[in-house]
């Protein structure tokens, strides 16, 4: 199964957490230096060794920030979105979702999380 294909998965898992996202707004002013946060939360079914794939970016961009992350512990964790990647954002809405493979072999994907990124 691509990467494309998981976007035709009926979601099924929380939603990313943005901790830097303000009703719906991601201010650069309130981001650190580093980057933004990018949490994916413990869902259901998380087990050690899955790989859990995300990205981050606006419909239709061709190049969005994405990452594989391999579970070490069965709860939630973070991945930093490079500072770099949000500056190319500015002004437009951004998504964040991710998707895995359960223990069954079925794939599972994320609900949305919508944000704008200002000055």
């Amino acid at each position: 199964m691509s990467q494309t294909d998981f976007f035709k998965v009926k979601a099924s898992l929380p939603a990313p957490n943005l901790p830097e996202s303000v009703n719906g707004l991601i201010s650069l002013k309130e981001v650190p230096k580093d980057g933004m946060t990018y949490e994916v939360p413990e869902y259901e079914g998380i087990k050690e060794g899955q790989v859990v794939s995300g990205r981050f970016g606006f419909q239709g961009d061709d190049f969005p920030f994405e990452f594989e992350h391999t579970v070490a512990r069965p709860t939630s964790f973070k991945i930093l979105v490079p500072r770099e990647v949000l500056l190319n954002l500015i002004g437009k809405k951004a998504l964040a979702q991710y998707w895995v493979i359960k223990a069954d072999g079925n794939p599972a994907s994320s609900l949305v999380t919508e944000v704008e990124v200002t000055h």
